[in-house]
């Protein structure tokens, strides 16, 4: 009777174990788990930014229109220059006007930029990537880095243009975008470039260019979801 009862305890046992250990064995996330949280969280980030960056847009706009007000007045309470109308030609009036003649043709104006016009132009490449429609998402991503170089999307532009080139296997194209995204200290998709920037020295045999980039992620950015991705490859090659 007693063997029984401890058979029994064994068995009850031996079941726990397995339920308390079994959680153990797929606790630790996949790479694609992780690939997913650092895009759900790069998505976070690009809605943020795009607030941030709309709100910048205004308190520019009202600092241009305050310091403009500020110039007017300055000119003013120095004395400067008024503008003056035309002198009247009494002769003139009393003579019937003749027709004006045909003005010269002048080169037709540039087309004005209207403001926000980068941030338009990012969400709608931004959304074609999402929609898996990458070559209008490329030639938007392009557009906006020659039309609007000094914009602070251009270089998340530069990353999704090297996300772009990656899915299609044009590594060297890749690469260059990703290196670009590199330059920007203070972007947020800059350790990702990194990292990538090794896998695609990875994929194109060389495993110690893409060692170096891998350490680079792991030392600058630690605790990150793309150092650890970085350990993992780093570890592998060895």
């Amino acid at each position: 009777m007693a063997f029984l009862k401890l058979k029994g305890s064994l068995g009850t046992a031996v079941a726990l174990s397995a339920v308390l250990l079994s959680p153990l064995a797929v606790a630790e996330p996949t790479m694609a788990q992780l690939e997913k949280q650092l895009n759900d969280r790069n998505a976070a980030l690009l809605k943020m930014q795009n607030r941030v960056q709309q709100q910048d847009a205004a308190i520019r706009d009202l600092q241009g229109r305050v310091q403009d007000l500020s110039d007017r007045l300055s000119a003013l309470e120095k004395g400067g220059a008024k503008p003056q109308a035309p002198a009247a030609n009494p002769a003139a009036d009393q003579t019937a006007k003749p027709e004006p003649a045909a003005a010269p043709e002048a080169p037709a104006p540039e087309p004005k930029k209207a403001s926000g016009d980068p941030k338009k132009l990012y969400e709608n490449a931004f959304a074609q990537v999402r929609d898996n429609d990458l070559q209008k998402a490329e030639a938007g991503f392009l557009e906006l880095i020659k039309d609007y170089p000094d914009s602070d999307l251009v270089p998340n532009s530069y990353y999704w243009l090297g996300q772009i080139y990656y899915k299609q296997k044009q590594y060297q194209k890749s690469r260059e975008n990703f290196l670009n995204v590199t330059k920007y200290k203070n972007c947020s998709k800059r350790a990702d470039s990194i990292y990538k920037l090794g896998a695609i020295e990875e994929l194109l045999k060389n495993p110690d260019k893409a060692k170096k980039f891998y350490q680079v992620v792991i030392n600058s950015y630690k605790g990150s979801t793309e150092a650890v991705l970085a350990q993992k490859a780093l570890d592998r090659l060895k």
